[in-house]
């Protein structure tokens, strides 16, 4: 959320800030959405498992390299229909929602003040849990070399999560 904070102030005394809009954390939807660039299967790719070899680093597919997330890696093969890179398999993504145990929401949910949604699932894990509808939750305090995070642009009137006293810390 700081490093969101300050890349928009940085954006926007340069002037390159769209009116309404802010950097911030994805919202589930749109990092589901994103990540599946207009497909409705189980890997943005298409239903089989199989066809991710070459396009993302799992373990129990080909293990070279090994138990590491390589950006960008795979080249074109590793890009979604939207072009985007490693929205699967490479790191656990932070997403702005809290989490819901019942199921991911269409519009940004903070509900859970404790828990927070992560997305993608990491280089880490076995073949299959990398999918597009994956998710997770962890305490916003979490740090592990398998989480990270990417910045959308977008509506301001989106808002920032309530704070609590972990991530005020942050």
């Amino acid at each position: 959320m700081a490093f969101c904070a300050w890349m928009d102030e940085q954006e926007r005394s340069k002037g390159r800030l769209p009116a309404g809009c802010k950097i911030r954390l994805p919202t589930e939807a749109e990092w589901e959405y994103a990540c599946r660039a207009g497909k409705k299967t189980w890997f943005w790719w298409g239903d089989s498992k199989e066809e991710g070899e070459g396009r993302l680093n799992w373990i129990g597919m080909r293990r070279k390299p090994p138990a590491i997330a390589p950006v960008d890696h795979y080249g074109a093969r590793g890009r979604n229909g939207f072009g985007l890179a490693d929205m699967l398999g490479n790191v656990w993504e932070w997403c702005l929602d809290g989490f819901d145990p019942n199921g991911a929401h269409a519009e940004l949910w903070m509900g859970s003040e404790s828990q927070r949604v992560a997305r993608g699932a990491a280089f880490g894990g076995g073949p299959g849990l990398p999918r597009c509808a994956c998710r997770e939750s962890r305490d916003p305090s979490y740090s592990s070399a398998v989480y990270g995070f990417r910045v959308a642009c977008g509506p301001a009137a989106l808002g920032t999560p309530a704070r609590t006293e972990t991530n005020r810390q942050r």
